[in-house]
């Protein structure tokens, strides 16, 4: 099975055996904001049932946020939230491993007071990979909040590595049932290539409802009633992520600006583009002569074409479908390989950065134009512009 199949926190627990957690807060520039809050909330939409699960959908959340300095007392937060619940629920991870994760920390304080300013925060959304989890774009979240951002990630019911029922200390693992039985049909004897995204569309939009209704929960947050700026709305995801973010911005137009980290669109956004700042941050492959990865490049550029507003493409050498993730970081086998996952973070965060900056806040720092070498290829589309 190729690795970009492997669902990350896989490949994480094999690596924490022998390795220590790094320190983040060294990572971090000393630039807008110094302290970070952090909530984490364990949400119910009880209006809606999966359509394929039964179940209410249920997200955990994590909420990043400038803060007040919370006091010299203050413990910093955990890599993975509610890990003492994960350890009693489940079998999930060894003794072991729950220890070795307890010793990694992030640069934020749980429940440290929201810092005061006149403005509204504005507010970035994200969705994990399949199969992944939202500790791993903590780097992002982070010096997202460090720019002044309100950040939410969420872990979806059955997409994600685990949801957590944290009034019912309960544990509810992954089921990827739907996304199985859909790859298990032949193409084109039992199913059509496009009959197959659209099936997988019916699920991406699943996700995409998430998305919105975690907006709309962010809103009636008690903390943070009043203080967000929700007139435009930055989101960014990875992998099927990326798709849940995309068919989220068709449902709610408070979405203005979508970064999608190497995740195809759903058909519906395929037909018709999108009408918001778009970047698409992706591995260099091989476009010009496999066969796949033609057909996969031109689906993708035709959707950049069809948007209407201003769009990016950015894709990296070296990279793989997993180089978005963070935990290499976090929980490298080695110093060396967390410094090389530092620098990969950072050369991708400085696109984050730019261009949210661009299409939420009017700044003129993303002016990437069309250009092509043996690190990066960029594709510039200037939609209605």
């Amino acid at each position: 099975m190729p690795l970009k199949y492997i669902p990350a926190l896989l490949w994480c627990f094999l690596c924490m055996a022998t390795v220590g957690c790094t320190s983040p807060t060294d990572a971090i520039p000393e630039r807008g904001h110094p302290t970070i809050g952090l909530r984490d909330v364990d949400w119910v939409d009880s209006s809606r049932v999966d359509p394929h699960y039964g179940d209410y959908r249920r997200l955990n959340v994590r909420i990043w946020y400038p803060a007040a300095h919370p006091g010299a007392d203050s413990l910093l937060a955990s890599y993975y939230p509610w890990l003492d619940l994960v350890d009693k629920a489940s079998d999930y991870w060894s003794a072991e491993q729950v220890d070795r994760l307890r010793e990694c920390h992030l640069s934020a304080y749980p429940g440290a007071p929201l810092l005061q300013q006149k403005a509204g925060f504005p507010v970035i959304v994200f969705s994990p990979s399949l199969g992944g989890h939202l500790s791993h774009y903590s780097h992002y979240a982070e010096r997202l909040a460090h720019e002044g951002y309100v950040v939410l990630g969420m872990n979806h019911l059955y997409e994600s590595a685990y949801v957590l029922d944290v009034a019912g200390s309960r544990f509810i693992p992954s089921n990827q049932m739907f996304h199985d039985s859909l790859k298990e049909l032949s193409i084109p004897d039992e199913i059509t290539a496009d009959q197959y995204r659209l099936v997988k569309g019916d699920r991406q939009k699943v996700l995409g409802e998430d998305v919105v209704f975690a907006l709309d929960q962010l809103a009636k947050t008690s903390f943070l009633q009043g203080r967000l700026d929700l007139e435009k709305v930055g989101a960014f995801g990875h992998s099927i992520g990326g798709a849940a973010i995309v068919y989220a911005s068709l449902l709610d137009d408070r979405i203005g600006a979508l970064i999608n980290m190497d995740g195809t669109p759903p058909s519906v956004a395929l037909d018709r583009g999108v009408d918001v700042p778009y970047l698409f941050l992706e591995d260099l492959t091989d476009y010009e002569n496999h066969p796949g990865y033609i057909l996969l490049h031109a689906r993708r550029q035709g959707f950049c074409e069809r948007n209407t507003a201003a769009s990016w493409r950015i894709l990296f050498a070296g990279f793989h479908h997993n180089s978005f993730l963070d935990q290499g970081y976090y929980l490298g086998l080695s110093p060396a390989e967390q410094s090389r996952a530092e620098d990969r973070l950072n050369w991708i965060y400085g696109y984050v950065s730019d261009f949210f900056n661009m299409a939420l806040r009017q700044k003129d720092t993303f002016d990437y134009a069309t250009s092509t070498s043996d690190s990066v290829h960029v594709f510039r589309f200037r939609g209605g512009n």
